[in-house]
């Protein structure tokens, strides 16, 4: 029941209409009305300031939050689920019985080496500014990528496509190929899917590709029909696509890189001389086994392989489950915070740790650093409040931003410096962080818009400063109040009375017009 009618009492059956302003498919709309809900996932993680205040209080320790969390619950639940999983695999794995399972498996391993080799190669050879001048109109053309193996096709066009924003020079560039592929016949809103052999039913489309799915090139050029569209024109292209894979056994003669294409590369020509040893490989295990359903058998190789990845990594999450989650981080952790002095060997809080308690609007460990180096001290209360929007404010913005006022982007640096410390610290400690990630987490966007409030400037003066909207900068400087309130207590904690008072001035300097009004409609 939706709406007054339900809350009333009134619509006793629970109607409920659905409009639609464009075509549906069956499938989706059946998705939408009867598709299962999300799942709900704890999130729940780690925090350097729970973990100190944890350890600060007798009666628990971290380890007791840990265990008593919904996301250690629906670890403890999964459990026995994953443990029937993997009875099942391994049932399904030991009922596949392989003759000369050995060979099979090098000859496997063989082509694997062959593929890679091979991709290597591709990776020369397909660029963009070598391959185009081939992409003539009739080109056969092989085509397979992530989403499978499309089979040999036609090339017809190319057009290259510029993508990235319109305001930067340095924009990226992807190439699309048109190529005409045999694919399974189908309805208008079905997606394509390959059709590899020619007898089987289906059609020829015209299907626009990543140049990066480009995997063979023959030397074969066809002469195409002038309209490509007609049903006529399709099955004239497809008895000659037939003729043709008949004529070469499925396999049309390729390009040479270095014959054909006079690319001259040292690296290339070792890959090739690779490559070619390897398949010679390849044919002499072929002969050895001499097997006339290899490829089937090859198939269900590769399937027992993949129930044997799948065994190994769902043993690893039994064995990760079985024990405390997150107990890895909290170790690497206490680690990290002991090197840094805010806790003892025997895990007494310190004095640096005591300050990080009273911080959770920001990054609790930065800012304690900061605040013990006396960045602070020599900082007018409006620089003050211009620093600290750096940790409040966390909208991503592709553009680059770069600080025009000189004293801004010494003290930005300041705090860019200390975090490439503090990310050596937690790399030495074995805590898994990207070192770009972490340092884009501190952004100046804020910082002269910041300074511009706290001097006295008005909404509208620093709205015209900015690109963020109005929403975005109310958040952050009502966030910005916040984390200044947690620093003049971390300030008592210090006992640095000076410092105290420059927080209560900041906070002052920054709490005024609408910004923090109680309403927005005055």
């Amino acid at each position: 029941m939706s709406g007054r009618a339900g809350r009333r009492g009134i619509d006793d059956k629970g109607v409920c209409i659905l409009m639609c302003d464009e075509k549906m498919d069956q499938e989706v709309a059946k998705s939408m009305l009867k598709g299962k809900s999300d799942c709900l996932n704890s999130s729940f993680r780690l925090s350097y300031n729970m973990l100190i205040n944890s350890m600060r209080m007798e009666d628990t320790d971290p380890e007791f939050i840990i265990k008593k969390s919904f996301h250690q619950f629906q670890n403890d639940r999964q459990l026995p689920e994953m443990k029937e999983k993997l009875q099942d695999f391994k049932q399904k794995r030991d009922q596949i019985q392989i003759e000369n399972e050995d060979k099979l498996g090098n000859y496997h391993d063989l082509i694997s080496q062959s593929t890679h080799v091979y991709n290597k190669i591709r990776k020369i050879i397909y660029q963009p500014q070598i391959v185009l001048p081939f992409m003539h109109i009739g080109r056969i053309i092989r085509i397979k990528g992530s989403d499978g193996d499309w089979g040999w096709g036609i090339s017809i066009n190319f057009m290259q496509k510029k993508f990235g924003n319109k305001k930067n020079k340095d924009q990226e560039q992807s190439i699309i190929l048109d190529v005409m592929l045999y694919v399974q016949k189908r309805k208008k809103n079905e997606p394509l899917q390959p059709q590899l052999s020619l007898d089987q039913e289906g059609e020829f489309e015209i299907v626009p590709v990543s140049i990066e799915q480009l995997y063979e090139i023959s030397t074969i050029k066809l002469n195409l029909p002038k309209d490509l569209r007609t049903n006529e024109s399709k099955q004239q292209i497809k008895q000659t696509m037939i003729k043709l894979l008949k004529e070469f056994k499925g396999q049309p003669p390729l390009i040479h890189p270095i014959k054909d294409m006079k690319i001259n590369d040292d690296q290339l020509d070792k890959l090739l001389e690779q490559r070619q040893q390897l398949l010679e490989q390849v044919e002499q295990v072929k002969k050895d086994l001499n097997n006339q359903n290899l490829e089937q058998e090859l198939q269900t190789y590769d399937e027992k392989i993949k129930l044997g990845q799948t065994i190994k990594l769902l043993n690893k999450q039994i064995e990760e489950s079985s024990q405390m989650v997150l107990s890895g981080d909290l170790k690497r952790m206490k680690r990290i915070l002991r090197r840094l002095q805010y806790i003892s060997k025997d895990e007494i809080v310190q004095m640096k740790g005591k300050v990080a308690c009273e911080i959770s609007a920001g990054d609790e460990i930065m800012l304690t650093e900061l605040l013990v180096s006396g960045l602070f001290n020599d900082l007018a209360s409006e620089e003050i409040c211009a620093v600290l929007s750096v940790f409040v404010h966390d909208e991503n913005n592709s553009e680059k931003f770069q600080l025009k006022n000189d004293k801004m982007q010494q003290l930005y640096t300041k705090v860019l410096d200390q975090a490439k410390y503090l990310y050596t610290v937690y790399t030495e400690s074995k805590m898994n962080i990207d070192e770009k990630e972490y340092l884009a987490t501190f952004k100046s966007q804020m910082m002269e818009v910041t300074l511009a409030w706290c001097q006295g400037q008005s909404f509208l003066q620093i709205c015209k400063m900015t690109d963020l909207f109005e929403g975005s900068i109310i958040r952050c400087l009502r966030r910005l109040d916040e984390l200044i309130k947690q620093l003049e207590e971390a300030a008592k904690v210090i006992g640095n009375k000076e410092l105290e008072n420059k927080f209560k001035e900041s906070s002052k300097k920054l709490k005024k017009g609408i910004v923090f009004a109680a309403s927005l409609y005055l």
